[in-house]
């Protein structure tokens, strides 16, 4: 007869240290993912800085209790879904893809108020993008020593 690893543990006691552990890896996940603490659903008005000048883009989105973001952005090419969108906080980042899935652009703004700030990257190219809540036009400082730090 070979002796069980497990004797002297209740079946009830298993079943207590399993739902220990999970109610401790579930704390702890949620407190790794900041909950989100901006409003940003709405319409946004973006200017985002590319090679060929500033480029207006309307940004739509709404956001889950959980701080996860559906939405789209519009520019003159059309209108393209938003995906692995997320709020954490006041960071709202997302993905879109153009050119049938070819290209992936990333977006990582931060939200102060009624304004988006913040970066997006295709490839190697990286650009600054400005936002304000509504359909108000949106414009880049003429010069850095202009622009608002929020």
């Amino acid at each position: 007869m070979t002796s069980s690893p497990f004797r002297g543990f209740s079946a009830r006691g298993a079943f207590v240290g399993s739902v220990a552990v999970v109610l401790v890896c579930a704390v702890t996940a949620s407190a790794q993912q900041p909950t989100p603490t901006a409003n940003v659903a709405g319409k946004w008005s973006l200017v985002v800085r590319t090679d060929e000048g500033p480029q207006p883009r309307t940004l739509e989105m709404a956001v889950s209790p959980t701080g996860a973001i559906t939405g789209t952005i519009e520019s003159s090419q059309g209108v393209v879904a938003l995906t692995s969108a997320r709020l954490s906080g006041d960071r709202v980042r997302f993905e879109l893809s153009i050119a049938g899935g070819e290209i992936r652009v990333e977006f990582d703004l931060t939200v102060r108020g009624d304004t988006l700030r913040g970066t997006f990257r295709q490839d190697e190219w990286r650009g600054d993008v400005l936002g304000v809540r509504g359909d108000g036009p949106v414009r880049f400082p003429s010069s850095e020593s202009d622009s608002p730090l929020y």
